[in-house]
Order: C-alpha cells, then sequence, then structure tokens
C-alpha cells in the first residue's frame, strides 16, 4: 500500500483539457533556460496554478525531469525523507541527462537549494525552478533568496 501511495508522489499529475495556457509564463521559462539561468522561482498563493504551470512547462520543454509531490501528511521527518531518498534514487538510476529540478523552497529538514546543490553535483548541467506559497520577504528573512 505505501509503495502505491508513493508511485503517485512520484508522477506529475495530468494535466486537464480545458487548462488555461499560460503562455506568456512558459515563454518566460524558455527564455530564462536559453540565458543559462540555473534557478528559477514560482511563487504564489495555494489555488494559483503553479503545479499546473510547472507541469506544462516541464512536459510541453522536452526536457527530463523528476517529480516529487509533497503536502502536509508528509511533514513527518521520516516519511518525507523516504519520499526524497526514493526520488533520489530514481535520479541514480535515469540513463540520460537530467536537465530541470523541480522543488519547494522550504522542506524540513533540507532547503531546496541544498537539494539543488546535492542534485548538480552528479548532473552539472541541471537548472532548478523553485516553488513556494511562502512571501519573498518571508524567504529573504529565512536566508532562501539571495
Amino acid at each position: 500500500m505505501f509503495e502505491g501511495f508513493l508511485k503517485i508522489k512520484l508522477f506529475p499529475p495530468p494535466l486537464r483539457s480545458n487548462q488555461v495556457k499560460r503562455h506568456i509564463l512558459l515563454e518566460k521559462f524558455a527564455l530564462a533556460r536559453q540565458r543559462g539561468v540555473a534557478c528559477t522561482l514560482v511563487s504564489a498563493p495555494a489555488g494559483f496554478g503553479k503545479t499546473n504551470l510547472v507541469v506544462d512547462y516541464a512536459r510541453s520543454s522536452g526536457l527530463a525531469f523528476a517529480w516529487l509531490a509533497l503536502d502536509e501528511s508528509d511533514n513527518d521527518l521520516l516519511r518525507f525523507w523516504r519520499y526524497i531518498g526514493t526520488a533520489l534514487a530514481a535520479i541514480d538510476t535515469h540513463a540520460g541527462p537530467l536537465h530541470l529540478i523541480l522543488t519547494d523552497v522550504i522542506m524540513p529538514g533540507m532547503n531546496g537549494r541544498d537539494l539543488f546543490e546535492q542534485i548538480s553535483r552528479r548532473f552539472p548541467n541541471i537548472k532548478a525552478l523553485f516553488m513556494s506559497g511562502y512571501t519573498d520577504d518571508m524567504m529573504t528573512h529565512q536566508g532562501l533568496l539571495q
């Protein structure tokens, strides 16, 4: 049962056929990639479409990507690290290059930047897309934005 639950968290949600395309934001992501921007932050309150936007970009970009979805029930440190370990194991078995990591900025026991740095040691050309429901002020205060 745990395995089935975990697999759901390791795959991005399907895009709905009636989803609104955010062409301007998708173009900004593509432009940032062309310019060699290593990290991009997507910050908005819950329900504003961050996940749909990123899934749309990841799938339409043709880049290889890994996915790990976390929610409030994953605030248990042991459960969280099981998910991270499983996601990292999926990366380790990936044969080709890995182009993009999508991560939350704030996580239990580690922040998104630390996770990005760990993965970028193995995949030096990887880019990161950071998401957060927190305000820029809060993340700056925590030292997560520089």
